[in-house]
């Protein structure tokens, strides 16, 4: 038996042994981090579970974020980190994650640590539907990027009704997950020398929410000078299908949600609402439209994001300096289709109510009571046009059924950004992610896939 121990321990041992890598900032905080290996066997430094922001509780539930001072103090950032900001799994309604969730980590291939030269930073921004996802090393890991030498930083940021509620008040205007993500930005500029990254080579990059968070970030006059390029995988400002809010339907969204918390008949809903459970509000991210839908999503709200989207490309209010990839995933609208992919006497359905249905999918109305003649008859010709008429929406078009929704909540969205971008002399590369399964572990491919893409083009 004490053989057996043995063999167990001697391992352990020597990777105790090893000097752990300690990065201190001028703060005088110090990280003290720990070594892993990327999938070819080499060395890198993980620094997990960074605070960048003060815990966004109490009475900074809704609000912006506030800056974290560490002080001169060791932090022990050496254990896996596993938290994610509160969120609610849209199959099962199960919760996770905790209010106090504002880290980020940073990995650092070894041989970066033993020499003077400041290497290419890139943050990555989990997607999500700004309702799920975190940084969690398990899901959003680093280790094909420590084969390159670049300096890999993933964020989280708050989700849901946590993150997007807009009360159309100043202190809560509907943004504060983006604000986050600005404010984790903010903390890579000043501290990632520290790390040997430089905070003037900064690529930005998302996929799917993480690129629609990217887009904004680009069009944010608080975020100008914290990137220089950026990669929007799968998601943009300009898609028809999903993405952006108006600030009208946006604050008729929290006042719902208001009411729904009992907070609406008394003198400071704000207040009432910061004393509800995590529960009580995680519980009501897909309650508050009655007829399914998300929606947190970028709104408008004259500080973080001063105007429309669409309105900011057109007048250039963005640095053209900036450099931008574009890329979609071949077949991603397979997304909108899985129950019928699954049960294939849904399709007979879809066509039964392809007027309440194909619509909202198509321009992301909200309710059905929204949806209006002209909406109708666009959708009619938009099926016509693919796949010959609606009753062809069935299996035996799927290329043309895919090919829909890839372009109204993906490919056509990047197509109009890249025309706005080109018309400001904004230089643009465009690529296309093929030969996936879409639906196994579609992020971690997206990042393996950006990575080649982006050490290719940006020349990393």
């Amino acid at each position: 038996m004490k053989s057996v121990i043995w063999v167990v321990l001697l391992p352990i041992l020597s990777l105790a042994a090893q000097e752990m890598p300690l990065i201190c900032l001028n703060s005088g905080a110090c990280y003290q981090g720990s070594w892993l290996e990327s999938n070819t066997g080499n060395q890198y430094a993980s620094f997990q579970g960074i605070r960048y922001a003060e815990a966004p509780i109490g009475n900074l539930r809704f609000r912006p974020p506030k800056p974290f001072q560490s002080g001169e103090a060791l932090w022990d950032v050496s254990q896996e980190s596993e938290i994610a900001c509160p969120q609610m799994n849209s199959f099962d309604l199960s919760r996770k994650g905790q209010e106090d969730c504002l880290f980020l980590n940073i990995y650092v291939p070894k041989a970066a640590l033993n020499n003077d030269e400041l290497l290419t930073v890139m943050v990555w921004i989990h997607g999500g539907s700004l309702i799920t996802g975190s940084n969690s090393f398990a899901s959003q890991g680093p280790q094909d990027y420590m084969d390159r030498n670049v300096i890999i930083v993933t964020i989280n940021y708050r989700l849901g009704p946590l993150g997007f509620l807009s009360l159309g008040t100043e202190e809560v205007s509907g943004n504060a997950g983006f604000l986050d993500q600005n404010l984790a930005l903010q903390w890579i500029n000043q501290n990632i020398e520290a790390f040997h990254g430089d905070p003037k080579s900064v690529t930005l990059f998302g996929e799917s929410a993480g690129a629609l968070s990217v887009a904004v970030q680009y069009l944010s006059p608080m975020s100008q000078g914290l990137f220089q390029r950026i990669i929007l995988q799968s998601s943009s400002t300009e898609a028809p299908g999903w993405g952006m809010m108006n600030k009208t339907l946006a604050i008729y969204y929290g006042d719902v949600f208001t009411q729904m918390l009992e907070c609406n008949e008394v003198i400071d809903a704000l207040d009432c609402l910061q004393s509800k459970t995590m529960e009580e509000v995680i519980n009501l991210t897909y309650q508050v439209n009655t007829d399914g839908g998300n929606v947190w999503l970028a709104v408008p709200d004259d500080k973080f994001l001063m105007d429309d989207p669409t309105t900011l490309l057109e007048q250039g209010q963005f640095d053209p300096n900036v450099e931008v990839i574009v890329s979609t995933t071949k077949d991603e609208g397979i997304l909108y289709l899985l129950e019928q992919l699954a049960d294939p006497s849904k399709w007979q359905e879809t066509q039964d109510n392809f007027e309440f249905v194909a619509p909202r999918l198509l321009f992301n109305i909200p309710y059905f009571n929204q949806i209006t003649p002209s909406d109708v008859e666009k959708s009619y010709e938009i099926f016509e046009h693919y796949i010959g008429s609606i009753e062809n929406l069935n299996e035996n078009h799927l290329q043309g059924i895919f090919d829909i929704f890839t372009d109204a909540t993906f490919l056509f969205g990047l197509h109009k950004t890249t025309n706005y971008l080109l018309a400001q002399n904004v230089k643009v590369y465009q690529a296309i992610l093929v030969n996936i399964h879409f639906l196994k572990d579609l992020e971690l491919a997206t990042m393996e896939f950006v990575m080649q893409m982006t050490c290719s083009t940006f020349g990393i």
